[in-house]
């Protein structure tokens, strides 16, 4: 049984300030969001740099970013690690835009960026030396066919490396710029939880940008966060025996080291993941 009173939730947007999410700092001119996405792509790639040469590995090499957001996770690459060239690719044409702006302001010329569905990819097959997916697969409407459709855009014995936090993750409903309480997914009715931040998004100033983002009216006119997938550690590992790629590196990363005893505790460790970090590779 789920809480349905929205008066907690709206005094608790209103008193509580999540002063550290991108939204908010981008708000304050702190930075923007691509710049925080730039800065943030440092600690994605390190779940991944202790069992790969990063800088040998992307070097040279044509990357796909999925769901590239502002471009700063794009930009990051293509400046730090030199690939041939590397294409961001997004649904929303106001993060293509953000996108093309940033690495036009870095003197980036090996970035393009495309407003394109990751479902049906808009590349030949065999095109790409890696594909990342970093803060994207919680988000994916059909995570399976963006998967077979990385599988057939990739080359052989390319690899598709992904970073996310699962849906269980403390603030995995991606409601804490608004409403920063951890796990309140768990313990709130969705189409409250949805309310309550459509009614605290008229108090920003970037509120129409956030409901866009987040929230939608699904066919029975009840409000919904569109935004996610509730993708779980459990629903993930099922994804990833039923498809052609093959999983070269499965890790949960807890919230804090000393968790990682804990990380194996099935059901419970939904509770403490950070981070799915995933390695898939297309065999020879």
């Amino acid at each position: 049984m789920k809480f349905k009173n929205i008066d907690i939730l709206i005094s608790a947007g209103k008193h509580f300030r999540n002063k550290e999410h991108p939204f908010e700092r981008e708000l304050k001119g702190i930075e923007s969001f691509e710049e925080w996405e730039y800065r943030k792509t440092k600690t994605n790639l390190s779940y991944f740099s202790s069992f790969l040469d990063l800088g040998n590995s992307f070097k040279g090499r044509n990357i796909l970013d999925i769901g590239c957001g502002g471009g700063g996770k794009t930009a990051y690459i293509a400046e730090k690690y030199k690939p041939a060239q590397i294409y961001g690719i997004d649904l929303s044409n106001d993060f293509i835009n953000k996108a093309r702006k940033f690495s036009k302001s870095l003197n980036l010329t090996n970035t393009e960026f495309l407003i394109c569905n990751a479902e049906n990819l808009s590349f030949k097959d065999n095109e790409f030396d890696f594909i990342i997916m970093f803060d994207t697969f919680e988000h994916l409407k059909n995570p399976f066919k963006v998967l077979n459709e990385a599988g057939r855009v990739l080359k052989k014995g390319g690899e598709v490396l992904i970073s996310f936090p699962p849906y269980y993750h403390p603030y995995g409903a991606h409601m804490n710029d608004l409403i920063p309480i951890p796990w309140v997914h768990l313990f709130f009715d969705e189409r409250i939880l949805a309310c309550a931040y459509w009614i605290l998004s008229f108090l920003k100033e970037d509120g129409e940008r956030r409901r866009k983002l987040k929230i939608s009216e699904n066919e029975n006119g009840f409000l919904e966060i569109s935004y996610i997938n509730k993708m779980t550690v459990k629903k993930c590992t099922s994804i990833m025996k039923a498809i052609d790629l093959k999983v070269k590196y499965f890790k949960l990363v807890p919230l804090r080291d000393f968790l990682y005893p804990l990380i194996k505790l099935k059901t419970f460790n939904e509770l403490i993941v950070r981070n799915c970090v995933i390695v898939l590779k297309k065999e020879d």
